[in-house]
Order: structure tokens, then sequence, then C-alpha cells
């Protein structure tokens, strides 16, 4: 696989693995393990969206939250490259340390129904990240809620309002807002259209696209739908059983993809026509 040069990428992916124990191997003594994420290697640039597809199972979900080390991964690096030209592997990094990367890296979870508080109001769910470094005062915290709450297409006003006062939409806009409020420079997108209906679909790619024009930020986009991956995408990964089986641009896996498993995902498509399909590619907009 071609890979950018270095000071291009803002992470570097280098033989990643991550084993979990069987289900039954806790009370059976049993050493056995399946693998989620098979020695996986890729490198994501800075500013752009890598997608990341795949069916159910194939581990894609385990690789983004791994990368942020939701959870930890069992072999490999993770090197970060941030702007001043230092470079670190987030996997040597202690986790009393790590924290001072959290801030950079975020993630937005699938089910806005779940992925937020339902007991405290937008302003706090949006602040969390601040209100947690305790050295702001909560006037310039409601400051910047409201700035995003604008950038991300809510009205400001909307701030005191519960997460059962807003659409599915609206509350995927609010993790959205969530995941910038400490400028990060990578965020983790993860199947966050899959419980949106179509037109909402568009609407939140789109602002993603936008905020992404603003800010320069990295992205890992990840579905299981590869029409949503190709709209918004600059590069696709795909993954099968842990592995990385092909990658290359939309337009390439869509209209030459060269491994199996790929082109069964494009026959699987509505219409694997890229120019005939719901949702434009990135280079459209």
């Amino acid at each position: 696989m071609q890979e950018f040069h270095k000071k291009d990428n803002l992470l570097e992916i280098k033989n990643l693995s991550k084993f979990f124990p069987h289900t039954d191997a806790w009370w059976k003594g049993s050493k056995k393990h399946f693998t989620a994420v098979d020695n996986v290697s890729f490198s994501i640039q800075t500013g752009k969206t890598m997608g990341l597809v795949g069916e159910s199972g194939s581990g894609k979900s385990t690789l983004g939250r791994a990368l942020i080390r939701l959870i930890e991964p069992d072999k490999g690096s993770i090197l970060f490259n941030d702007p001043k030209g230092h470079s670190i592997d987030l996997t040597t990094v202690s986790l009393p340390d790590f924290r001072a990367f959290r801030q950079r890296l975020q993630i937005i979870f699938q089910d806005p129904y779940h992925s937020l508080n339902p007991h405290k109001p937008a302003w706090q769910i949006i602040g969390e990240g601040l209100i947690a470094q305790r050295n702001h005062k909560t006037a310039e915290i409601r400051e910047r809620v409201s700035s995003l709450l604008k950038k991300v297409g809510l009205p400001s006003e909307y701030m005191d309002r519960m997460p059962n006062e807003f659409s599915g939409g609206q509350r995927q806009r609010l993790a959205i807002a969530r995941s910038l409020i400490l400028d990060p420079q990578f965020i983790v997108c993860d199947e966050i259209t899959s419980a949106l209906d179509v037109s909402t679909q568009a609407q939140i790619l789109d602002l993603l696209l936008e905020i992404q024009a603003s800010t320069n930020i990295t992205l890992l986009f990840i579905s299981h739908d590869l029409h949503v991956v190709s709209s918004i995408s600059d590069d696709v990964i795909v993954m099968k059983k842990g592995r990385i089986v092909e990658r290359g641009s939309p337009q390439k896996l869509f209209n030459d993809p060269s491994n199996e498993y790929t082109k069964e995902l494009v026959r699987s498509l509505p219409n694997p026509n890229p120019e005939k399909r719901s949702f434009r590619s990135k280079a459209s907009h």
C-alpha cells in the first residue's frame, strides 16, 4: 500500500493488533482468544478523512477505539506527529501521561440517543471537557458552547435544553460540538450516521466537511455503508475479519475494486454507479 510521506501524516499505524479472550475463557481457564484487529498498518494524512468500511464484526470500531486508546492495543505502534514536528508512539505513553493527549484525540459515538447524558443540559454535555479541566469559569464555558452550537447549526439559546428536547440529528450535532470543545486534531467518527434518516445523514456529512475545511481536522470515518464513506472520505480502507483487504480512493473502490470482498460490498449496494448514488463524493464538494 502506498503511504504518504511521514511529514504529511498525523497518524501512522504499524502492525496494530487487538485480542479478546473467548467468552468462555474466564471460567474454563482457557488462554484462547480471537483477534479483533490483526496486524494492521496504514497512515492518515493531516487534514484528510480516512474512511473505514466493513461489515459488522470486521474490527473497524475496535480499531478506531484502539487508535485513541479507549481500549488498549496488544501489539503494534501508533505514531502521532504533531504540527511542531514532534513524533511520539502513543502506545508507549503511560495512562497518567496520556491525559495530555486526550484533548487532541476525540470520538463521536454511533447512537445520539445513548451517548449524551440525559440528566444534563446541552451546555454541560458539550462543555464537559472544559469542565473537567477545572480552570474555566462557567461564563467562559457557556460562551465557548454558544459559539460551537452556532458552528454545528443550532441556536445558542438551545444550550439550556435537555437531550430529550432534541431530535436525533440535533443530538448528533451536540455530540459533534462536544468533540470539538477542546480543539482536537483527530476525531474518530464511529458509525455516526447509521441511526439517522437519509436526509439527516447528508446534513451531518456536509457539516463535518464544513468543519474540516475551517479547522483542518483529521477524521477517521467508520461505517458499514460504502455510500456514506465515499461521500466524505479522501481515502478508504476496507476491513474483513480484522485485516485490511483493500485501500484506495472512493472512485477506485466503486469502479475498479481488486479484492473479492470489496466487490461483494459494491455489488450489494442498491446502485453501484458512484455517479448515481444518493450521496456526492467528497471531490464534488
